[in-house]
């Protein structure tokens, strides 16, 4: 199982310099790795109106969770070599980051 996290450029800019994630592992344990890797809340919101700061979503393979930015005209392989691109075997993840505990993330709406 691979989770994808990709940058949603939340309040109008790139949230760090990688902007796609590809972590070997289930959503909740892969939300773990991000946030003990990039220390990088997952469920961060930087602008309210814009939503969060990461979609995430899990798919089966590397391959398929890469398809749609492969459809642009990369190789799987010329996409993941890319500078912005961060792709996490689980062989490649820790105990300690498979047990990172999350930030509580409170939304806050507020009416004017």
């Amino acid at each position: 199982m691979w989770t994808r996290f990709s940058d949603r450029h939340s309040g109008g800019g790139k949230n760090m310099d990688v902007e796609y994630i590809y972590i070997e592992a289930e959503e909740l344990e892969a939300k773990r790795v991000f946030y003990a890797r990039f220390d990088e809340d997952p469920h961060g919101v930087n602008c309210y109106c814009c939503g969060p700061n990461y979609s995430t979503d899990e798919h089966e393979t590397l391959g398929e969770a890469v398809e749609y930015e492969c459809a642009k005209g990369f190789t799987i392989g010329e996409f993941i070599a890319r500078d912005d691109v961060a792709v996490i075997y689980a062989a490649d993840i820790t105990p300690e980051e498979r047990a990172c505990l999350l930030p509580v993330t409170r939304q806050v709406t507020t009416y004017e």
